[in-house]
């Protein structure tokens, strides 16, 4: 045999196999759809909680390390509120979606009473914290220098908890399509 009909055989077979797999997806994402659309608007919030979380946390930093001006002292300070505003609105919709019964639901809930705790600290550094003060963001700094890292290890942990669930969840769904074959 030629080269040519080698390379269209393989070509051939790499297409069949590549159209089989497709197949198979698309009738696993069909079977499990009811699963799939909670899975992803879980997987959805949970990321997202974790993003605004740690862009609440960059905003923090921002005002210690750029507050000393006026006029970013006023934005990296709302962007800290809205990140704020944002984490808990997410947090709250994501324990709506969980099973209070799973180890994700009680961590993520964990996170939310850490985060709810770490916005008092960082209220009260912020009144100690002076702009015009030379060495100011370190005086504060200290006394929140941390306070982030319990929060930030919880919501890790549901993030990693849901997708170990979502896994789970597909490992299923894929059993039931291959047995219903």
């Amino acid at each position: 045999m030629n080269i040519r009909w080698k390379l269209i055989l393989t070509i051939g077979t790499a297409l069949i196999i590549n159209l089989a797999v497709s197949y198979y997806a698309a009738y696993v994402s069909v079977s499990a759809s009811g699963v799939s659309e909670k899975a992803f608007q879980v997987v959805v919030d949970s990321l997202s909680t974790q993003v605004h979380f740690k862009k609440q946390v960059q905003e923090w930093k921002n005002i210690l390390l750029r507050g000393h001006e006026p006029g970013l002292y006023k934005k990296y300070l709302a962007q800290f509120h809205q990140e704020e505003r944002l984490t808990r609105g997410e947090t709250s919709h994501l324990l709506s979606l969980l099973d209070p019964q799973s180890e994700a639901w009680r961590t993520a809930n964990a996170f939310f009473a850490a985060h709810h705790r770490l916005g008092f600290q960082y209220m009260s550094a912020l009144k100690s914290f002076n702009p015009d003060r030379q060495g100011a963001q370190f005086q504060v700094d200290k006394l929140v220098r941390c306070i982030d890292r319990k929060p930030t290890d919880l919501m890790d942990s549901v993030v990693s908890s849901i997708l170990r669930i979502i896994c789970s969840w597909l490992m299923q769904a894929s059993d039931w399509c291959i047995s219903r074959r």
